[in-house]
This record gives C-alpha cells, sequence and structure tokens, in this order.
C-alpha cells in the first residue's frame, strides 16, 4: 500500500505532536488532574487546515461547556434515582443528537459534543457527586488547553491555509463538469458506455465535499469570508449545470442527430471546446448572441411539435451558458485575489431525513438505557461507567453514516490494538519514567507515527481513534501509578459499550444507502405535491420558483452519490430524480400561467390537468414505479391542439411539451419521434429562414 505522504502530512504529523508535547507539559507543569484529556483533545481538534482546527477547537469548547453544566445540574438532584438519571441522560444526548443532524454545518460537532460530554462528565460522578463540579471544571480546562494548544500551533507554524484546497477541488469541479458538457451534447449514441455515467458521478460528488471544506473559509479572517461570498456564489452556479445537462441530453436524443439544425450543432462544437480550452470571455457573448438569434428565430415559427422541440432546447442551452459564463467570471476573481461581488448567492436549503433523524436519536436514547441498565443491575464500580459513556460516543459519532456499522468495526479492533499497547505501556514501560524528557522519548515517537497515518485517507480514521484512546487510557499524571486491573476493567467496559452500540445501531438504525435514496425521492415527491397544491401569488412566484429549485437540487446531489451502481453504465441512467424536478419546475410554470390568464375555459382545462398529474405524483408516492396514464399525454396533445399560433404568442404549449417530456421521458422517446414524423412540414422546417 502506497502511502502517498507529502510535505503537508510531516508538517501535520510534526505539528500535532508538539501541540500534544506541549498541551501535557503544561498539564504537569500545573498538576493538573487529567493531562491524558489534554492530550486527547489535541488529536480531536487537530485538522489539516488552520481554520478547520480553529472551528472545530472553539465548537469543542462551547460543546464541553454546555454539557459540563447540564451534568452539574443532573448528577446532583437525579443521584438518588438512578433509573431517572438515566434517563435524564439519555434523553438529553438523544436531544442534543437530533439537533446536530439538523445543521450540516461545523456548528452541529458543538451540539453533539455537548450531549455526550454529560455523559463523560456525570456517569463517573455517581459514585462521587460530591466532586463532580471539580471534574466539571477540570475537564473544561484540560480541553480548554489541548484546543489552545492545538489552534496556536497549527496556526503559527507553517499554517496550512484551506484555501488552497478548496480552489483545487473547484478547479476539478469545473474540468469534470465541462467534460460532462461536452459528452452530454454528443448525444446517447455517440457516448462509450461507462465513461460518462462514472464521470457524471464524480461530478455529483463534488457539492458536498466542496461544501464540508468551504464552511472552514470563513474562520480565515475577513480575507476568508469574502473568499467563502464567491465561493458560494460559484457553488450555486455550478449545481444548476447537472440538472441542466441532463435536460439538454434528454433534449438531443429525443430530436435525433439527424433532426439538429446545423446552427445548433456549430454551437455545440463550440460549447464542447471547454472541455478541453476555457473559453474567453468574447467567444462566451459570440455563443450568447447566436442563441439570442436562434431563439428569436424560433420564436416566430408555428407551435409544432418539432418546432417547439427545439425552441426548448435552445433555451436550456442559453441557461447552461449563462451559469457557465458567470462561473468563469468568478472563477477568474477567485484566481485574481478579486472578491468583492454585488451578488449575493441564493439561500441555502439544506435537505435533512428527519425519519433517520430521529432514528437516530431513539436509537442512542435506546442504547445507553440498555448500558445503564446492565451497569446497575450487574453492581458494577464506577469503571463501567465507560461502558454507557461508549455508547453515547459512538451512536453519535456515527449517526450521520447510512450504515454505521463498518466504521464501528473499525473503532472496535482500534480500542482493542490500543488497550494491548496502553498494558504493555502500563506494565513495562511507564513505571520506570521518572522526568518529562524520559517520557517524551517514549511516547512521541509513537504519537507521531500514528498523527502521519492521521493524514493517509485509509489509515486516518483508525490511527485518530488509536491516538485518542491511548492518550486516554494512558493515564499520564505527575503521581503516576500503573493499576493492571484498572486498565483491564476500563478496557473491557469500553469495548463493551461499543459492542452494545453496534448491535443496537445495526437492530434499529442501520440503512444501506441505496433505502435513504428511495427516501430522499419520497421526500423529494411529496415537496413537488405539497408546492404545486400550496397557493402561490403572482409577487412571490419566482421566489417561490427558486426556494424549490434549491431544495431539489440538495435532495439531488445527495441522492446521486448513493444510487451509482457498478453494473450501470450509460450516462444518466439513474438519474430519474431530474425528471421530477424538472416536472415540478413545470407544473409550477403552469400555476403562474394559471394566475396570469384570463381564459376561464382554458384555467379550468388546465386545472384539470394539474389535478391529474397530482394524483399521479401521489400514486408515484405510493408506489415507486407507476406510470402515468395515457390519457393524461392525450389530454396534453388536446390542449396543445386547441391553442395554434407561433411560439411567441402561445408560451402553454411550450410549458405542456416540456410537462409531456418530463412526465415519463421513455414513453415520449417513441410517441414525439412519431409526432414528428407525421408533421407535414417537418422538412421544410429543419433550417428555418
Amino acid at each position: 500500500m502506497k502511502l502517498g505522504l507529502t510535505k503537508n502530512s510531516w508538517l501535520f504529523a510534526i505539528k500535532t505532536t508538539i501541540a500534544a508535547m506541549l498541551a501535557l507539559y503544561i498539564s504537569l507543569a500545573f498538576d493538573l488532574t487529567n493531562p491524558s484529556w489534554a492530550v486527547a483533545t489535541v488529536f480531536i481538534a487537530s485538522q489539516p487546515f488552520s481554520s478547520s482546527t480553529f472551528s472545530k477547537g472553539l465548537y469543542r469548547i462551547i460543546g464541553t461547556f454546555c454539557g459540563a453544566l447540564v451534568a452539574l445540574f443532573l448528577v446532583p438532584n437525579l443521584v438518588q434515582t438512578p433509573i431517572i438519571l438515566c434517563l435524564a441522560f439519555s434523553l438529553w444526548v438523544a436531544l442534543c443528537l437530533y439537533v446536530s443532524l439538523q445543521d450540516r454545518s461545523p456548528r452541529s460537532y458543538m451540539f453533539m459534543l455537548a450531549g455526550y460530554t454529560a455523559t463523560i462528565i456525570g456517569f463517573p460522578s455517581v459514585m462521587a457527586p460530591d466532586v463532580i463540579f471539580t471534574t466539571a471544571t477540570d475537564r473544561f480546562q484540560e480541553i480548554l488547553l489541548g484546543v489552545v494548544s492545538s489552534a496556536l500551533v497549527h496556526s503559527v507554524l507553517f499554517p496550512n491555509n484551506i484555501f488552497n484546497a478548496v480552489k483545487a477541488t473547484i478547479d476539478k469541479w469545473i474540468n469534470d463538469a465541462y467534460q460532462l458538457i461536452g459528452m452530454s451534447l454528443n448525444g446517447r449514441e455517440n457516448n462509450p458506455e461507462g465513461k460518462g455515467y462514472d464521470l457524471l458521478h464524480n461530478v455529483a460528488n463534488y457539492p458536498m465535499n466542496l461544501e464540508r471544506l468551504a464552511d472552514h473559509l470563513v474562520y480565515d479572517g475577513r480575507r476568508g469570508r469574502q473568499q467563502a461570498a464567491v465561493v458560494e456564489n460559484i457553488q450555486s452556479s455550478m449545481r444548476q449545470i447537472v440538472p441542466l445537462v441532463d435536460s439538454i441530453f434528454l433534449r438531443i436524443n429525443l430530436l435525433g442527430e439527424e433532426n439538429i439544425p446545423q446552427e445548433l450543432k456549430d454551437i455545440f462544437n463550440k460549447l464542447k471546446k471547454s472541455s478541453e480550452i476555457e473559453l474567453n470571455q468574447n467567444e462566451f457573448h459570440q455563443i450568447k448572441t447566436e442563441l439570442n438569434a436562434l431563439k428569436k428565430q424560433y420564436s416566430n415559427l408555428q407551435t409544432t411539435q418539432f418546432n417547439i422541440s427545439i425552441y426548448a432546447l435552445i433555451i436550456r442551452l442559453i441557461e447552461l451558458t449563462h451559469f457557465m459564463h458567470k462561473v468563469q467570471i468568478l472563477h477568474e476573481n477567485l484566481s485574481n485575489d478579486q472578491y468583492k461581488s454585488n451578488e449575493k448567492a441564493p439561500k441555502k436549503h439544506y435537505f435533512v431525513d428527519q425519519k433517520l433523524a430521529l432514528l437516530s436519536a431513539l436509537t442512542v436514547f435506546c442504547t445507553i438505557m440498555v448500558t445503564c441498565l446492565l451497569w446497575i443491575f450487574c453492581g458494577w464500580d464506577s469503571t463501567a461507567s465507560s461502558m454507557p459513556m461508549m455508547a453515547a460516543i459512538s451512536c453519535s459519532l456515527f449517526a450521520t453514516f447510512d450504515s454505521a456499522l463498518p466504521p464501528l468495526k473499525m473503532f472496535i479492533n482500534a480500542t482493542v490494538v490500543s488497550i494491548l499497547i496502553v498494558l504493555f505501556y502500563a506494565v513495562m514501560v511507564l513505571p520506570s519514567i521518572n522526568s518529562y524528557e524520559m517520557l517524551l522519548l517514549v511516547i512521541v515517537p509513537l504519537f507521531m507515527a500514528l498523527a502521519l497515518f492521521m493524514t493517509v485517507p485509509n489509515t486516518a480514521f483508525i490511527s485518530m481513534i488509536l491516538a485518542i484512546n491511548l492518550a486516554s487510557l494512558m493515564g499520564l499524571k505527575n503521581e503516576y501509578h500503573s493499576d493492571f486491573l484498572f486498565t483491564i476493567n476500563s478496557g473491557l467496559t469500553t469495548v463493551l459499550g461499543i459492542g452494545i452500540a453496534f448491535f443496537m445501531i445495526y437492530a434499529m438504525r442501520s440503512k444501506k444507502p441505496i433505502w435513504v435514496a428511495s427516501q430522499i425521492e419520497k421526500y423529494a415527491l411529496r415537496d413537488i405535491i405539497n408546492t404545486i397544491k400550496r397557493d402561490i401569488s403572482a409577487k412571490k412566484y419566482w421566489k417561490e420558483r427558486e426556494s424549490f429549485i434549491n431544495r431539489m437540487l440538495d435532495k439531488t446531489y445527495q441522492l446521486l452519490p448513493r444510487v451509482k451502481h457498478p453494473t450501470k453504465k450509460k450516462l444518466y441512467e439513474d438519474t430519474h430524480l431530474l425528471n421530477d424536478i424538472r416536472l415540478g419546475i413545470n407544473l409550477l410554470d403552469l400555476k403562474q400561467y394559471l394566475l396570469q390568464s384570463k381564459n376561464q375555459t382554458q384555467k379550468v382545462q388546465v386545472q384539470q390537468l394539474l389535478d391529474n398529474i397530482i394524483d399521479y405524483l401521489e400514486l408515484k408516492l405510493a408506489h415507486k414505479n407507476s406510470m402515468p396514464r395515457e390519457q393524461i399525454f392525450r389530454y396534453i396533445d388536446e390542449l396543445m391542439s386547441q391553442y395554434q399560433g407561433t411560439i411567441a404568442e402561445n408560451e402553454l404549449n411550450i410549458v405542456l411539451y416540456n410537462i409531456k417530456i418530463s412526465l415519463h421521458p421513455d414513453y415520449i422517446f417513441t410517441t414525439v419521434k412519431n409526432d414528428f414524423d407525421q408533421e407535414d412540414d417537418f422538412n421544410s422546417q429543419l433550417s428555418p429562414t
């Protein structure tokens, strides 16, 4: 296995080890109660970038403070009623975890930590509630020391700016997205199987990956906040590209390459160049001018199926070019350190699966209660307090995973290994240490190696768990006493706590990604139905439309990484949610038309169509594979045939056509192509004058 260690890997390892040893030295110098907490905190708070180290440390301090306050309130008041005390702690952790899952920003860590910190302070204190204030203040001091040491060292010694990683991610995203655009413009027939499918799912991963990085930019001072604003605008525009190129891909395949006018093919070729050479401002303006000229040309033609198809394709190309051009300008500003922008990014809409969030909260509640009852009825001493503590930590840390079982297995394995290493140090090494310098000689190589492996993706998780467990279990103090039996008991209850969490999560919470994806689709359908049913005033239409699109895009980028399948190879093979998004947007456009129309007969007909489509969507919500009835398509065709004229005069037919191809693209592929063939003026319209 190639480790791929870089200069930054070595710098991170050196800085983290220095910070840990600094925290240890200060703890020992001031004779603090538990220096291990400070050392463990350094390994928890230390991140590859100085801003993310600062943000995690900040929220760790706040979370620890809140958790300590709760423990101080609960233990003295409820210590005489153990079951009620356990219920109170379980409810607190469950509540904090639920709130944490509502937030995808770094701030969520604060809520989660506030939950399980209360158990870390509270459960060991039940045997001696009179000293809980001392325990709480000691832990807060140690956490504060670890955070300050980590933040200080990482920000002073060769600070690693997160902006470089954000910029590199944006560069890759743009490059891959433009390659996807080129492949989509080739149509289905000219795309090799496999490559396009993998590329699509790579592009779909970028929004969430960039979000996790860019959220820390605001902690890099004023310049970081300016950079974050530009990045947010880039992200907002880039998120539009996959749905747009999917729509364009559908329309190209629907028309057939042989039926696409040469003027459009020439524009395709110009846009394809963007995947190889970045287009300049003049080239973008030229493409926009040509597309607007074609739009005007086709808007004066009759509303035949073919003309509407070409016109709708032109509209999508105009939108795509707009976002590509906007991204290029913002990207240049970012590269040239020009961060001033008057444009505010659209409000973010975070999708949260409330069922899973509640299930995660219920799981941690039940797991803590099971471990507490086992502790109480078995009559174990305070060493068993690590069992409910580790249950709370395990259920909280892995609540964002679809299936937490694989990382929990690694967690258990790493804990067992760390216990064995601690036993070796406790028996063979630490008893003979009598100075800080000698202590450094025996622990620095170990912690340095673990910090180094924390920078390697394949070993990062297990190395961090080893480092935290070793720091916590070694019991480093000024007056060190080796207690083999205590270490064994503490280690066994720790593993038992994680093991119980494993089985409880397996029984209650573990879900496959495809199941989570199906739930996201149901939430999306329900959102579409509720939005269409809701009364929307003409003034609020565009705001509601933008909000709807952003909500749907967030769901899309959470769904696509989960549905990638090793046997699927065709481009856009599993993006049916994008069809639902298009349908929802077009239904909103139809609702707007209803608000503006003064033709009462037409209003009644359109409302009847809306009701029929909503009935179909509600059926699809209950039965995923439900198909729209043919009567809906016939009704759309009847409506379209009633209102003739030029495309510019007949916006309703354009909306109806877009709804038609969004309802069921596979069905449309055969029916609409037949309609093309039956049009009398088909050949004369190929190159309109």
